[in-house]
This record gives structure tokens, C-alpha cells and sequence, in this order.
């Protein structure tokens, strides 16, 4: 919750509800597209599981 607070919406003061609705969809589609970190440093090491 804190990313999205921080970085995806920081300073959004919406002029109605549906403005809010459409950007938090937005944002939370755009934070699950968002690679694991802890899955890529696996790959990048080369470290099997």
C-alpha cells in the first residue's frame, strides 16, 4: 500500500469518485505488472531454488 501511496498516486486529489476509481484501477493494474525483486535476483544469481 505504501508504494502505491508514495509513488503511483502522490498528491492525487481526485475532482470526483469516478476520477478515483479510474486511476486506482490504473495504478493497482500497473503494480501487479511489476516483476517480483526477490525472483529476480534468483535468476540473476543463478541460484536454484
Amino acid at each position: 500500500m505504501g508504494k502505491w501511496k508514495r509513488y503511483l498516486l502522490p498528491n492525487f486529489c481526485p475532482e470526483s469518485f469516478e476520477t478515483l476509481k479510474k486511476e486506482a484501477k490504473r495504478s493497482l493494474r500497473k503494480l501487479k505488472r511489476r516483476i517480483n525483486p526477490v525472483k529476480s535476483f534468483w535468476n540473476q544469481a543463478r541460484l536454484s531454488i
